[in-house]
């Protein structure tokens, strides 16, 4: 990657060697738009190279961006600082494995998130999600359960149709469905804050654990239904 930032044309010039590299742009824009696209290519060269990978811009040769060898070796953190103004993560250690299916999420335009399945909860979100959760912090919803928000009748015949319908890791396995939830602060048996919702499924296996990743795709305010199980 380091070698195509160097051929390109709006590179003013750079230069590689076996304790590191250097690139400028004298554009500042370039230069961000770059460390901020490529940083984890950038830090793996530099580990390649045994030296830092630098980024200069302006006139002088003290204005740069530094991608240090070590770096590389926390490529999971670029990746979800990458990821960090899009995407909530809950109180979870997060994986590789993990990030790498966030990934997925974040390179979706739509509003979703990731549920783990073994207690329902709600563990990464994307931003777009703020739309439906109306007056409730995502950060907040992150740790949510589903249990804890999905009407009860809705929940058992969602999880008995994903256990019969649901291939893990296949793209093409997909369930849509659509449920009803409540605002947790508010409760069950609140008039308020319930809504239908609508949600295309997917299922993934990580290190034996699952997770389904669902895409939004309408949500609406209702009234509270009559059919709860008190």
């Amino acid at each position: 990657m380091t070698l195509q930032l160097l051929n390109r044309s709006d590179c003013e010039y750079g230069f590689l060697s076996s304790g590191g590299a250097f690139i400028r742009f004298w554009d500042i824009v370039l230069a961000n738009d770059y460390a901020d696209h490529y940083s984890e290519e950038l830090a793996i060269t530099a580990q390649k190279l045994n030296g830092p990978v630098k980024i200069f811009y302006g006139v002088g040769n003290e204005d740069y961006f530094e991608f240090p060898k070590w770096l590389a070796e926390n490529y999971t953190l670029i990746r979800i600082g990458k990821m960090a103004n899009e995407l909530w993560f809950g109180d979870v250690g997060i994986s590789q494995e993990l990030i790498d299916l966030a990934q997925r999420l974040f390179e979706n335009p739509k509003s979703g998130g990731i549920v783990r399945m073994t207690d329902g909860k709600q563990i990464i979100l994307h931003d777009e999600s703020r739309a439906s959760l109306k007056f409730a912090s995502i950060t907040d919803a992150t740790n949510w359960e589903r249990r804890q928000y999905y009407h009860p009748g809705d929940l058992e015949t969602f999880l008995r149709r994903c256990q019969q319908e649901l291939e893990p890791n296949n793209p093409f396995s997909v369930i849509e469905n659509t449920y009803r939830v409540f605002h947790p602060d508010l409760g069950m048996e609140s008039e308020e804050g319930w809504m239908r919702v609508s949600t295309r499924f997917t299922l993934y296996e990580v290190n034996g654990e699952f997770y389904q990743m669902g895409e939004n795709l309408n949500f609406e305010d209702i009234s509270r239904p009559t059919d709860l199980r008190v």
